[in-house]
This record gives structure tokens, sequence and C-alpha cells, in this order.
């Protein structure tokens, strides 16, 4: 299985290099409309001037390139490398892509003199920018010429997010119906069927990542007894997995600090939302959100789902409060947005709560039906705030609260309304990122649905990713056959699992664009040190958990507490 996901791989990433050679094409055409790149590309250059230039009879020093560099003196192309230009000594095999759709059919790369093709096409070198390892090793001294260990020779349009979408849409192009189903799916194994916590890859969990085959894997306290059955049971999931998982928490801090939850794993006991909110300043957020990131990334965790992103209006509210950063919306946004940097700054993606806001809300959606009946202006005046703030952050994703907003959406909790995720959240704010709903166990949605239906409503409401369902395997075949009898199209499916594979290129879990600053395969745990850390590269959590740095960060907002 894996076998063959690398050559998917392999040929996706062929398509990709030979895109950055010709104009980029627009998605696919079965790609419904409304769905626009996560980052706007320019233009694609041509090599005739558009029909906004000055007629052919301007000078030519009056007109402006069609694809000329940035201005602001760009660096110099890298110099041809040593038998560039000897086909022979480097040869590039051609995969078999016969069974490829036409219109992902790459071609190879030039056998010309490698500044001849830049020239024509253009290229220039970005700094920072690393293809390193989408493609094989065609030989050392073209890979490096083409793709640079520390930067890449690319048209001006080429982006990293540019990037991760084409090579998310070819690979998922390739992959069956059941396949992209399971990537929908974040399941959580807390216990076995005996009651015992699941600390290992047990024949049950097996059988159903196996079978599945999920996007991730939701990770509990009781699930994390010691650093080294984490970093095992961590390995053990995605090694049986053709796919790397996506591996979340909830590590917000205070209460809710799943590496805190055994006592045995000496993770920073990170403070509440709450604390790090009092204190007015808003550089506490980033650097607590900087400390989770690192911390979590050292065990191999990958996603995390936090920060609470709820305006607290209402102080009895029995499932926000103290988890907040405050009342005042801006303050709120402020934190939120420093926090995402810092937890994403480390390689772990952030996914913000509770959307559209979950902050004057007077039950528990734990354990009953909440409402909260605010009015569309209301929401944009206050809870809403946070999360545009987090949309600019470029957060990876936005959790779904189980409430329900008569004003907006009559009966139906945000989970599964059409009218809150999509036309609110991706229609209205713009955003393009992971939607993912909060656990589908909670009683406020699971009393209100089976397993099965549950998990289709989702989706149609428009939800990527669906975390912890009751029963995965009912919803895995609730949303097979809900395609299949047409209730929802291929088309629903493969935008949300593109999303899904783009999220997975951004944190490096696939070989691509983003995936310079990590050294080792997906399910080692690698953590990319920033200027924060003087020393370079770790794999041991030892050196990462609770270490004095972090300790010091905790002692200087205790001190702006008092």
């Amino acid at each position: 299985m894996k076998a063959t996901f690398k050559w998917i791989l392999l040929v996706a990433s062929m398509a990709v290099l030979a895109a950055c050679e010709t104009p980029p094409e627009p998605p696919p055409e079965e790609a419904p409309e409304g769905d626009p790149p996560k980052v706007s590309e320019p233009s694609p250059p041509t090599a005739e001037p558009p029909a906004a230039e000055p007629p052919p009879t301007e000078p030519p020093a009056a007109e402006p390139p069609t694809a000329e560099p940035p201005t602001a003196e760009p660096p110099a192309p890298r110099p041809d490398p040593p038998h560039s230009d000897d086909p022979a000594r480097f040869p590039i095999p051609a995969p078999d892509i016969a069974s490829a759709p036409e219109r992902l059919e790459p071609t190879m790369l030039p056998d010309s003199d490698l500044p001849d093709a830049v020239v024509s096409q253009q290229w220039f070198y970005r700094p920072g920018f690393s293809l390193r390892g989408i493609l094989p090793d065609f030989g050392h001294d073209r890979t490096e010429a083409l793709l640079g260990s520390d930067g890449a020779l690319l048209p001006p349009s080429v982006t990293p997010d540019s990037v991760a979408r084409r090579l998310a849409y070819a690979l998922v192009r390739r992959m069956s119906l059941e396949q992209q189903v399971g990537q929908l799916l974040m399941p959580a194994f807390e216990h076995d069927t005996r009651g015992r916590p699941v600390t290992e890859l047990t024949d049950e969990v097996k059988e159903t990542m196996e079978r599945l085959r999920p996007g991730g894997v939701l990770l509990f306290g009781v699930n994390l007894q010691t650093v080294e059955q984490t970093v095992s049971f961590v390995r053990e999931l995605q090694g049986i997995s053709s796919v790397p998982l996506l591996v979340g928490v909830d590590q917000e801090g205070g209460p809710v600090s799943r590496l805190n939850a055994s006592g045995r794993i000496p993770a920073t006991e990170l403070p509440s939302a709450e604390a790090i909110g009092s204190t007015g300043d808003p550089s506490f957020a980033g650097a607590i959100g900087r400390i989770m990131g690192r911390e979590l990334r050292s065990l191999g965790i990958t996603m995390n789902m936090a920060p609470v992103a709820d305006v607290l209006t209402r102080s009895d509210n029995p499932v926000i409060a103290g988890r907040s950063f405050g009342s005042e919306p801006e303050q709120v946004a402020d934190m939120v947005s420093r926090m995402v940097h810092g937890i994403q700054s480390q390689g772990v993606l952030s996914v913000v709560k509770h959307f559209p806001g979950h902050g004057d809300s007077e039950g528990d959606s734990h354990y009953e039906t909440v409402v909260v009946s605010h009015p569309r202006e209301r929401l944009e005046q206050v809870e809403l705030v946070p999360f545009v703030a987090a949309m600019d952050a470029q957060v990876a994703g936005i959790m779904s609260a189980h409430i329900t907003l008569p004003e907006i959406a009559g009966d139906t909790p945000a989970t599964t309304s059409h009218t809150v995720l999509t036309e609110l959240l991706r229609e209205d704010l713009g955003y393009d990122g992971l939607i993912v709903t909060d656990s589908l166990n909670m009683e406020a949605v699971a009393g209100r649905y089976n397993g099965g239906e549950l998990a289709v409503a989702a989706v149609q409401a428009g939800a990527d990713l669906l975390l912890q369902p009751i029963d995965p395997a009912a919803a895995f075949e609730a949303i097979l056959t809900a395609v299949r009898g047409g209730r929802l199209t291929p088309q629903r499916i493969e935008r949300s699992v593109v999303r899904i594979m783009e999220t997975k290129f951004r944190a490096g879990l696939l070989p691509g664009p983003y995936s310079a600053g990590y050294t080792a395969l997906p399910w080692d745990v690698t953590l990319p040190w920033d200027d924060y850390e003087q020393g370079g590269h770790t794999n041991d959590p030892y050196r990462v958990l609770g270490k004095e740095e972090h300790q010091r960060v905790i002692q200087q907002l205790n001190e702006a507490n008092k």
C-alpha cells in the first residue's frame, strides 16, 4: 500500500514540476465552482502580450515584460552545476502513466542546457522555497540545480500554496472513492471493547485503521501515558497508514491539557487561556503557542485543537469559562491570532474553535442542546471577530460548534447547517481551510441523528474532517451510500479531500513545498527548531518537554498576573 502511494506521489510530483514549466491551469473542471485556491495566484505568464498592453507600435522598451521577476532585486539564478548539460549522465526515467488522466500527464524535464531553459521560461531563484523531496533522486546535480536545498528556480506564479494545491488535486484524482471517504474521518480510540485505555496498536485498532484508512486520529489523555509509549503509539499508527495521518489532541492549557493528564509526561504545565488573557499582553499567547507546538511536535503530534476563539460574554458559561481569553472581541482576536502563529511556527496545525461562537451559551453541548439566540449583526460584532483574525493568521482549521442558532439556521445545529458552514464561513467570510467538526459523540448532535446520518449531514453542511464519530465504520458506509445514491456528489467529497491533503503538505507530512525543515520520515519524531532554540534539530522529546526556556515563560506570565 505504501509503495503504491509513493508511486502515486511520484507521478503527481512530475505533473507539478511540468506545470511549473507551463502556464498554471485552473483546478480540474470537475471541481465545483466557488472553491477558489487558498491563495490567489497571479495571472499566468504568457508569451503574447495581454490585450491591455500598449499596441505593438510602441517602443519595445516601454512594454512591461510578461513574466519578469519582482523588481525588488531578486537574487541571481544559481549557476549551472557541472555536467547538468549531459542528460546521458543523469537520465530521468519516464514513469508508466498510461492510466493517469490526460490533463495531468507530465512532460519530462528539458534535456537542453539548464540556463537556456531557465531563460526561456523566465524562471528566477526564490530563496527559502524548496521542493526537495517531491521527486526521486534523478541525479544529484540535476536535482540540486532545479530544486535546491535552500531555494528553487521557479516562475513568479508558483507559490507554496499553489504547489500544494496542484499536488493535492493530482493525488486525490488517483484515489478511489473509498480512499477519499476514509480521509474524511478522524476517529478516536480511548478504550477498547473491554474498557481498557488504548495505549498501543491493538488488533482492534489495527483492523479499523486498515479497513477505513482514515485521514487522522484524535488522541486523549488516556492514550498518552509516557513519552516512550506516546512516541511508539504514534509511530505504530503512522506505520500502518499508506497516507500519513493527522495526529491531533486538545492541548489548550489549563484544565484541557492532554499531555499532562497522566502526570508521567514531563510536558510544561501551561496556563489557561483565561490566565493568558488576564495579562493583557498578546505576546504571551504567541510564546505559549510556540511552547505548545514545540512540545507536541516532539512527540509526533501534528494537529492541536486550540486555541479557543470564543468570546466569553456569559460568565456562568459551563463549558467555555476559563478556556476563553476574555470578553472583549478585539482582545480575544489578538490573542487568538498570536497563538495560531505560535503553534504553527513549530510545524503543528492549529484548529480554532467553536465556530460561530460558544461564549454566550448557558448549556454544555456535550450533554444537551445549546441555543444561542443572536442575529447575524451581533455575531459579526462580537463572536466572529476572533475567527476572522484566525483566518488572517492562516489558521489551518476551524472547528464547528454543536450550538443551535435560531436567528441564523433555525433548529439545525451549526455542525450540520449548510447556512452556517458553507454560506457563512465558506462564502461570506471566504474561508478555504479545513472545517473540522467538534466531536460527533456529543449529545447535542448525537442525540438528534444516528451515527451514519450525522456524518452525512455534516458533510452536506460543508465539513471536511469528521472528528470522533461514535461508530467510524457506520459513518464510512453512510457516506459511501450517500455518494452512490446521489445525496452527495463525488466532487463534494473531492473538495474536502483536496483540503485535507493540502493540510498534510502544509504540516510537512507529505514531501513538498513545506517540508524542507523536516529531515526524517513523517512518522519519525522531528522538530524544526527556529532561532528561539540554539542548537539545531533534535528528535529527543526529553530535550523539549518542560525545558527551562519554557518554564521561564510561565514564570514571566505568572509575575505579570500578580
